[in-house]
């Protein structure tokens, strides 16, 4: 991280932050694929749903991590995560 201690609170609030958006994308990824399995969904969709549950959090902590401005890009991925699950399938 290019700013911050490993002790520090900003690196403490993107790090805790970032265990929250995977624990919450994993989660809701349950949901969703149980649902559209249920539904008749492709299995292709059903991966792209797991691939997104599990690529997107990965790739918000690396953009965190290799940033010069951490806690402005935690709160770019923070509005990506709210603006996210609307585009969904119908």
């Amino acid at each position: 991280m290019a700013q911050g201690k490993a002790g520090s609170s900003l690196v403490r609030f993107i790090r805790h932050a970032s265990l929250m958006r995977a624990l919450g994308f994993a989660a809701a990824a349950f949901g969703v694929v149980s649902s559209l399995s249920e539904q008749a969904y492709p299995s292709w969709v059903l991966l792209l749903v797991w691939l997104n549950a599990l690529g997107w959090p990965a790739l918000a902590w690396r953009l965190v991590e290799h940033s010069q401005h951490p806690l402005r890009t935690e709160f770019r991925n923070l509005l990506i995560d709210t603006a996210w699950p609307g585009s969904g399938p119908p």
